[in-house]
C-alpha cells in the first residue's frame, strides 16, 4: 500500500467484512503467570527497592551529583512554559470559538490552583527518580465567567512508597483498584481522583523505573570510593611516624614509646630515650580516588541520561564544542519525550475529565509545553522585529499572537481596532484612464480591432490597465513557480540521499519492505514549501488588492440602491485563510510525491532493480515526474514538473482574483458597484467555458467567479453606477465550471 493511502486509511472507515467483526477481547497476559490466573496484588518488582528497600532512592538522592543530575532533569523539562493548543477551523484558518473559551477556562483554572502549578508539576516528575508517582486531585466547584464549574482546588503529590502492593490488576494488566498504605491504615483511592504517571512504562505499566537504578552501581562504588579516599587521608595525609631503637629500653619506656606512636596524631611534641629515634615517612600522592569518583559522577550522569559536556559532570581532557552540541541536541530529545508524555498524561487524566463535567465534550484544546528554549525565543523574537521593520514580512494578528506566546509577552488589550479608510478616488479629482494602446497592438492582429470595439462600447474596460496587470501576473505567476522548484529540487536530492542510504551495495530482492518506512517525508523541507507557497500569494494578494483600486471611479454623492452585489471575502480573511491554503497545496504534494516514491520501491523490490534502475524510474513514473524535477550535478532544476506549473497558475489566478473581490466586495462600494464583467482578454488559454462567460455582464457570478480552469487568467471587472449601464444582466452560461483543480 502507498503512503498517501495508508494515511487515507487512518481517516476512512473501512468497509466491514460480511458476516465478521472484530475480536475486541484482551487475550494476552500482561505478567508472568506465576501470580496465578485470578486478579492480584501487584508489588513493586524493582529488585533494587525488594533488596534494599524503597529508602535507598531517597539515600541516593542525598549524593551531590544524583541530586544535581535530577533536579537539572527536571527543571530543563517543565522550564519552557506551556499553553492550550487550539485548533483552527480547516476552511478559515481562524481559531475554533469553543475550544478558545475552553482553553481561557483551563487558563482560569491553572491559576486558581493552591501553591504553584510547576512546583505541581515537579511533583508529578518525581516518577524519573521514584519510578512513578501518584498525585490526587482535589476538585473544587468555582465561579467562572458568572456561572458555577468544576475546578481544581489542588493536586498533591502522595508518597510512592505508600503505594507498594497498592495496585489490584487483572491478568492483562488492567488497573481494577488502587489502595495506600500508610500510618496502619488502608485507604482505596478511585483512579480517576489520581494523576497516575509511569516513568519507562516499557519497564513496567504500573511502577515504571526510577532513573536512579541504573546509577545504583555508580553511586555505590562512589560511595565506598569516598570512605577509602578519607581512610587514605586520616592514616597518611601526615605522613607514617615510625621508631629505630638503638639498645634497650626497660618496661616503662618501651610502654610510653608505644603510646606515642598509638596517639602521634592527637600530639604536637614528644620527648624520647637517647636511644630511640624517631622518623616520618611520606607515601606518594595519589590521584586514584578522585579519578575513581570523577569516574562515577560520569556514569551517574550517563545513566541519568544527562550528556556530560553539559558541564554537570567531569569532561575530561577531551570535548569539543561540536560534540557538546550533538550532546545538547541528544539531550533536547529526551527532554521532549518527558515532556510529550507528562502533557499527553494531563490530558488524558486531568484536562478530559474537566471538559467533560464543565463542556460535555472531549475535544479540547491540549496542554502543550514550549518546544524551544528561552535563548531561541530571543533570537526568533529579534529576527522577526527586523523582518517587520524592514517590510520582508506582513504582521497579521494571528503572528502577533503567536509571537506574543512564544516570547512570553502579555496578550494583546482588546480594543477596538480602527479599520483604515479605503484610499478611493478624490470627488474633484478625475480617475486616471491608462493608455492601453500599446498593449493592444502587442496581441495578434486578429484580436485587436475586437478589444479597442470593447474598449470604446464599455467604459469600465477602459479603467483597467491590462498592460501592468499582465506584466505583474506573469512576474508572480514565475517567482511563485521558481520558489517551489527550488523547494522540490531540496526534496529531490533529499529523496536520493534516503534511497542511497536504503540500497547501499544491495540490489531491491535483498531489501525488506519493512526497510522502506525508513524512507521518511523530511518535516523541514515540507515547513519550507508551506512558507513558499503562502509567501508568494500574500505577496499576489497584496500587489493586485491595490492595482484593484485604480479601477474604482470616484464615487458621486448620490442615493445608493439598497441590496446590490457584494462578493468574495474581505481580505483580513483572505490573509487568515492562505495558511490553511498553503497547508493543503504543499501537503498534497508531498503525500503524493511519497507516494510515487514508495510505488517506485516497491517495484524495485518486486522486480530485483538496481539502484540506478529505481533512481531513473522516479523519473519515469508518470505521477511523480509531474511534481519531482530532475536535477543536475550543479543541484539545478533541468525541467518544470507540468502540475508544479499548474498549481503555481491555478494558484497565482485564484490569489488575483480573490484581492479584486476583497477590495470590490468592501462595505464602502455597498451599492456603487453594481454588477461585474467576465472578461478573457488576459487568458491566453481559453477553453470552452471562459470563451462563453467572456463580456458577460452579471450582478453575481457565484461560482463562475475565476479561476475555471488550469492556468486561468480571466478577471471580474467592476461595473458601477457611474457607467450607465442598463441593468440588463448576460443569460446564465450553458457550460459548468471546471472541477477538481487547485
Amino acid at each position: 500500500m502507498g503512503w498517501v493511502a495508508d494515511k487515507i486509511s487512518q481517516f476512512i472507515k473501512p468497509k466491514p467484512i460480511e458476516g465478521k467483526s472484530p475480536d475486541t477481547a484482551e487475550i494476552g497476559y500482561a505478567d508472568s503467570i506465576l501470580y496465578g490466573s485470578n486478579d492480584f496484588i501487584k508489588f513493586n518488582p524493582d529488585a533494587l527497592i525488594i533488596s534494599k528497600g524503597y529508602k535507598v532512592y531517597r539515600y541516593m538522592m542525598l549524593d551531590d551529583q544524583v541530586k544535581a543530575v535530577t533536579e537539572f532533569k527536571r527543571a530543563a523539562v517543565i522550564s519552557r512554559g506551556y499553553y492550550f493548543d487550539v485548533e483552527s477551523d480547516p476552511d478559515t484558518g481562524e481559531p475554533i470559538e469553543e475550544q478558545e473559551e475552553i482553553g481561557r477556562f483551563f487558563d482560569f483554572v491553572v491559576d486558581k490552583i493552591k501553591g504553584s502549578f510547576t512546583d505541581k508539576l515537579l511533583g508529578i516528575l518525581s516518577a524519573l527518580p521514584s519510578g512513578f508517582s501518584i498525585t490526587e486531585k482535589v476538585y473544587q466547584p468555582i465561579e467562572y465567567d458568572g456561572k458555577s464549574y468544576w475546578g481544581i482546588k489542588d493536586l498533591k503529590l502522595r508518597p510512592f512508597e505508600t503505594f507498594n502492593g497498592g495496585f489490584t490488576v487483572d491478568n492483562h494488566g488492567n488497573i481494577l483498584k488502587l489502595e495506600q498504605v500508610a500510618c496502619g491504615n488502608t485507604n482505596t483511592i478511585p483512579m480517576e481522583k489520581v494523576v497516575h504517571f509511569v516513568h519507562q512504562p516499557d519497564i513496567d505499566p504500573h511502577y515504571g523505573e526510577s532513573d536512579l537504578r541504573a546509577a545504583y552501581r555508580a553511586w555505590w562504588s562512589k560511595d565506598i570510593a569516598i570512605k577509602f579516599q578519607n581512610i587514605h587521608l586520616e592514616r597518611h595525609a601526615g605522613g607514617f611516624i615510625h621508631a629505630t631503637v638503638k639498645g634497650n629500653l626497660n618496661p616503662t619506656q618501651t610502654t610510653n614509646l608505644e603510646n606515642l606512636l598509638k596517639n602521634v596524631s592527637a600530639r604536637t611534641g614528644a620527648m624520647v630515650p637517647e636511644a630511640v629515634t624517631l622518623g616520618q615517612f611520606n607515601p606518594m600522592r595519589t590521584d586514584a580516588y578522585d579519578r575513581a569518583i570523577s569516574q562515577h559522577d560520569k556514569s551517574i550522569a550517563k545513566s541519568i541520561l544527562v550528556p556530560n559536556l553539559l558541564g554537570l559532570s567531569e569532561q575530561g581532557n577531551t570535548g569539543s564544542y561540536s560534540q557538546s552540541q550533538t550532546q545538547l541536541t541528544a539531550f533536547f530529545w529526551i527532554l521532549d519525550m518527558i515532556a510529550n508524555r507528562l502533557a499527553e498524561t494531563l490530558n488524558e487524566q486531568l484536562f478530559l475529565q474537566l471538559s467533560l463535567w464543565n463542556f460535555g465534550t472531549d475535544v479540547f484544546p491540549r496542554f502543550t509545553f514550549e518546544p524551544i528554549s528561552e535563548s531561541q525565543k530571543e533570537v526568533i523574537a529579534k529576527v522577526w522585529s527586523e523582518m517587520v521593520s524592514k517590510g520582508s514580512v506582513t504582521k497579521s494578528d494571528s503572528d502577533e499572537d503567536w509571537l506574543r506566546r512564544l516570547i512570553g509577552a502579555p496578550e494583546k488589550s482588546e480594543v477596538e481596532e480602527i479599520e483604515p479608510e479605503l484610499p478611493v478616488q478624490p470627488v474633484d479629482e478625475p480617475i486616471e484612464i491608462p493608455d492601453n494602446e500599446d498593449w493592444v497592438e502587442s496581441k495578434p492582429e486578429e484580436q485587436q480591432e475586437l478589444i479597442r470595439k470593447e474598449f470604446s462600447e464599455k467604459p469600465w474596460l477602459k479603467r483597467v490597465n491590462f498592460a501592468r496587470l499582465e506584466k505583474a501576473w506573469n512576474k508572480k505567476d514565475s517567482d511563485f513557480l521558481n520558489g517551489m522548484i527550488e523547494t522540490m529540487v531540496e526534496l529531490s536530492q533529499n529523496i536520493q540521499n534516503q534511497i542511497k542510504k536504503l540500497f547501499g551495495v544491495r540490489s531491491g530482492a535483498n531489501i525488506n519492505l519493512t526497510e522502506l518506512k525508513n524512507i521518511i517525508p523530511p518535516k523541514a523541507i515540507n515547513g519550507r514549501l508551506r512558507k513558499t507557497i503562502k509567501d508568494s500569494l500574500q505577496d499576489i494578494t497584496d500587489i493586485n488588492y491595490k492595482m484593484a483600486m485604480k479601477e474604482v471611479p470616484k464615487q458621486k454623492k448620490r442615493n445608493f440602491r439598497v441590496g446590490d452585489p457584494r462578493i468574495g471575502m474581505d481580505k483580513t480573511k483572505i490573509e487568515k485563510s492562505l495558511s490553511s491554503k498553503a497547508l493543503k497545496i504543499a501537503d498534497t504534494i508531498f503525500y503524493r510525491t511519497f507516494d510515487g516514491v514508495q510505488r517506485a520501491l516497491e517495484n524495485a523490490i518486486k522486480y530485483d532493480k538496481t539502484l540506478k534502475q529505481t533512481m531513473d524510474s522516479l523519473w519515469n513514473d508518470t505521477d511523480l515526474s509531474t511534481y519531482l524535477p530532475q536535477v543536475d550535478a550543479a543541484g539545478r532544476a533541468v525541467n518544470i514538473p507540468a502540475r508544479l506549473e499548474n498549481i503555481a497558475r491555478t494558484n497565482t489566478a485564484s490569489a488575483v482574483n480573490d484581492a479584486r473581490q476583497a477590495l470590490f466586495g468592501n462595505d464602502e462600494f455597498k451599492g456603487f458597484i453594481t454588477a461585474y464583467e467576465y472578461s478573457a482578454i488576459l487568458d491566453d488559454r481559453v477553453t470552452p467555458i471562459c470563451e462563453e462567460l467572456h463580456g458577460k455582464i452579471m450582478k453575481d457570478f457565484s461560482n463562475y467567479t475565476p479561476p475555471n480552469h488550469f492556468q486561468c487568467r480571466s478577471i471580474l471587472i467592476p461595473v458601477t453606477v457611474v457607467d450607465d449601464w442598463d441593468g440588463k444582466e448576460s443569460s446564465k452560461p450553458r457550460l459548468e465550471p471546471n472541477k477538481g483543480f487547485f
